[in-house]
């Protein structure tokens, strides 16, 4: 939650906008679960710890509301959010990677989609006629609304697009802690999971923690920034906007996040499970325009890093060509 507080010119100075973000509230029992879910990532080496791969982890949450991009009227009015077009979206990223048995490379989109259903209008418009099909937003999205989308949109896409290298391998479905979301002890998940030989799974990422997923982290915003450079006049065309969007974005972005996670991971650990981690927050932000950097330096998508750096991975590699060598980062 971020608050904005704006106050005109005034004769004697001048009053600025200033931004404050109100973090999450932790109890130690969060603080716990926090350092629990940093703690499962890493891995014990000869030489020290460092953040797996990550190769086995799918992340799906819903983003908050998409709308569409509009010039506001010069004269102040009260907003009237129904007359704005917008679309709740979900989606399902994992880590890209070069796929062995295929010799593609596997972009980690498994997909991206909307809480929507084609109806047909009651009477006629301007903008069709009657019994034209119609694309309206769901009124409300229950536990049984998640439930139809994990198991005939998430789970089955993730069969198919997944390396089939990797099928024995636990695959964990990461979601938020939202109230409608299933358990991971879900009977029809977990036999739907365990069809064909798959060991796909459900897990909870820690409460209050919206930075330990790469969607919220990060993909969401890049999304949405290639939305906004469309104009879009009616929910159609927002989603088409969406979901091109969606497959336009380079799979290094996300790759990228995949490594910004990882920091988070390391901010936690340092921080004790807590928020006040601001300088780790930097430290983030830093990592961040390095691998940009590198990326424009070597022109390639290579990560060339300093292995004596506890922030930097331990070895020169690559990701998308050398499926032997994993993308892992020291710990503290």
């Amino acid at each position: 939650m971020r608050w904005v507080l704006r106050v005109p010119y005034c004769e004697t100075f001048w009053l600025k906008a200033r931004s404050c973000a109100i973090l999450a509230l932790l109890t130690k029992a969060n603080k716990h679960t926090r350092i629990r879910h940093a703690l499962r990532h890493d891995i014990h080496g000869p030489t020290g710890s460092y953040f797996s791969p990550m190769y086995n982890e799918c992340m799906w949450t819903r983003s908050g509301s998409t709308r569409t991009r509009t010039r506001g009227p010069s004269a102040c009015c009260q907003a009237k959010m129904s007359l704005i077009v917008n679309a709740e979206t979900n989606a399902a990223v994992a880590r890209p990677r070069f796929d062995a048995n295929e010799k593609i490379l596997f972009d980690g989109k498994i997909g991206i989609w909307t809480f929507t259903e084609q109806t047909k209008s009651k009477r006629t418009s301007k903008n069709r006629l009657a019994d034209a099909p119609e694309t309206k937003k769901l009124d409300f999205v229950n536990g049984k609304v998640y439930k139809r989308y994990l198991l005939e949109n998430v789970i089955p896409p993730i069969k198919v697009k997944w390396p089939m290298n990797e099928k024995c391998m636990p695959i964990t479905i990461q979601q938020d802690n939202a109230t409608p979301h299933c358990k991971p002890d879900d009977p029809d998940i977990a036999a739907a999971g365990r069809a064909d030989g798959w060991n796909i799974q459900l897990d909870f990422q820690p409460p209050n923690s919206p930075d330990c997923n790469t969607l919220n982290l990060g993909y969401f915003t890049s999304i949405q920034a290639l939305q906004y450079q469309a104009d879009c006049y009616n929910l159609d065309q927002l989603i088409y906007a969406v979901k091109t969007s969606y497959a336009a974005l380079a799979p290094v972005k996300l790759d990228n996040i995949f490594f910004t996670l990882q920091k988070v991971f390391e901010c936690m650990l340092r921080a004790g499970g807590s928020n006040e981690c601001t300088s780790c927050l930097i430290l983030v932000r830093i990592n961040c325009v390095a691998k940009e950097s590198y990326l424009n330096r070597y022109h390639v998508i290579y990560r060339r890093f300093d292995t004596q750096s506890p922030s930097c991975t331990k070895a020169s590699l690559s990701v998308y060509k050398n499926p032997e060598i994993c993308c892992i980062t020291k710990t503290v």
